[in-house]
């Protein structure tokens, strides 16, 4: 599930909802934590384009999203991709006849079974973003170490060049001013 949402996602974020428009199918994230995709803004404003676009309507709430850029730099993510809001807010609708106490223990046990399974859903994802950006981190910076290995072997090189150079026109000019 984590996979398959990194690999087609451009951008993947820990963050919260802090403006959500219902009128414009508009809202905004603060990002807390990038996972995949480079933005230099701690702030990701999104809009529903079509009827698979998620709509993150409760602000303040925490979200772990999968999303994509659309062609105006807004971001867009689908309900078939692993984006999953923290606190999943649910409510069940009871026909009044079966309004009894059974019946509301029974949808309170449900409400939290179900919010205790998206907790751990969440929790689980949450830690396999935390493995996969220390392990692309981890890559980079070997990627990068290997390329200064690589800058210090070539310097080295040159320099060695450039003395046994200096050595030899030393010796040269010595030899022609005998």
């Amino acid at each position: 599930m984590v996979a398959k949402g990194l690999r087609s996602s451009d951008v993947v974020f820990y963050g919260k909802v802090i403006q959500s428009d219902a009128s414009r199918q508009t809202y905004t994230f603060q990002v807390f934590e990038f996972f995949k995709g480079k933005y230099s803004s701690k702030t990701l404003k999104g809009k529903v384009v079509c009827d698979c676009s998620a709509f993150p309507d409760k602000i303040g709430s925490l979200w772990l999203v999968y999303a994509n850029f659309n062609n105006d730099k807004t971001i867009n993510f689908s309900v078939c991709n692993p984006s999953i809001e923290m606190d999943l807010d649910l409510h069940i609708a009871t026909p009044h006849s079966e309004k009894n106490e059974l019946s509301l223990v029974r949808d309170s046990l449900f409400i939290a079974d179900s919010k205790n399974e998206n907790l751990k859903n969440w929790i689980y994802q949450f830690e396999k973003l935390r493995k996969f950006k220390a392990a692309t981190d981890a890559k980079a910076a070997k990627s990068k170490e290997k390329f200064f290995e690589g800058f210090i072997t070539i310097s080295l090189i040159i320099n060695v060049i450039l003395f046994l150079l200096v050595i030899y026109l030393s010796r040269r000019k010595r030899i022609g001013s005998i």
